[in-house]
């Protein structure tokens, strides 16, 4: 896909990577969103309906999201996050920020990093949603090796299907795959030990009643930057992002801070 800037400079963004459901080579700046594990771009879609126009909204494509894809599924968030990062960097026409929710937290704070180790031009402002920060240590087996049935069962005990998905195995047999795919990169990944705190801005959402990033977890992020830091706290458990409410006033927040 190839989108023309407001600067004249084409910028060529591939279309197996990004989705720009709304093209608006005029915005300010660029927010990239990046979704949860098992998510496919049009969970933020809906962010359009609310969204400034200062704003284009490009939403991470992570290949072979679509179910009966033939494209690789990634197992190393590194690696994803290092090839990302090659993109980008040569398409970084104007100011962007990035948004990631759960998954899409870790991927977008290790693609800073990769951003970072290349010199490349980093993001004016890193959000980051329900997931704890790396040094948390997860108290729960790896998801990636659990069976089907595992699977369908914390799902429903984390709403993250609805019913009418869980209840159909052939569509199951094309999304389980997707799912363990991300947990692998999820679960096997660890911070650099090189690594040294980021001078990129970061705001984190937590909702109260979220066991995957609890306000007194969420905080730790903190340590992972050296510049301004804020944490917002949202009543309610992971996926508040498909809260309506939750998601205008956490839309309205991201265009303060990046529009001031």
């Amino acid at each position: 896909m190839r989108i023309r800037s407001n600067n004249g400079k084409l910028l060529n963004l591939s279309s197996s990577w990004f989705c720009i459901p709304k093209p608006n080579p005029n915005a300010k700046i660029r927010l990239f969103c990046f979704p949860y594990a098992g998510g496919m771009p049009e969970i933020y879609y809906s962010w359009l309906n609310e969204l400034s126009n200062q704003i284009e909204l490009v939403v991470i494509k992570y290949p072979g999201h679509v179910p009966g894809s033939s494209e690789t599924l990634y197992t190393n968030l590194t690696t994803l996050s290092k090839e990302l990062a090659q993109i980008l960097s040569r398409n970084t026409d104007k100011k962007y920020a990035f948004f990631g929710h759960s998954m899409g937290a870790l991927i977008s704070f290790e693609l800073a990093t990769q951003l970072n180790i290349i010199g490349a031009k980093a993001p004016e402002y890193l959000f980051l949603a329900a997931k704890n920060p790396p040094d948390i240590p997860v108290e729960q087996p790896p998801i990636y090796e659990m069976t089907m049935e595992e699977i369908i069962q914390l799902a429903r005990s984390y709403n993250a299907l609805p019913e009418e998905v869980l209840g159909n195995h052939e569509l199951l047999k094309l999304i389980i795959p997707i799912l363990k795919a991300d947990f692998e990169m999820i679960e096997k990944w660890s911070i650099n030990e090189d690594f040294k705190p980021l001078n990129t801005p970061m705001c984190v959402f937590s909702g109260i009643n979220d066991s995957l990033g609890l306000p007194k977890n969420m905080a730790e992020w903190q340590k992972y930057t050296k510049s301004e830091f804020k944490m917002i706290k949202v009543p309610e458990q992971h996926y508040f992002i498909l809260n309506k409410l939750v998601r205008k006033n956490i839309i309205k927040i991201i265009e303060n801070i990046i529009l001031k």
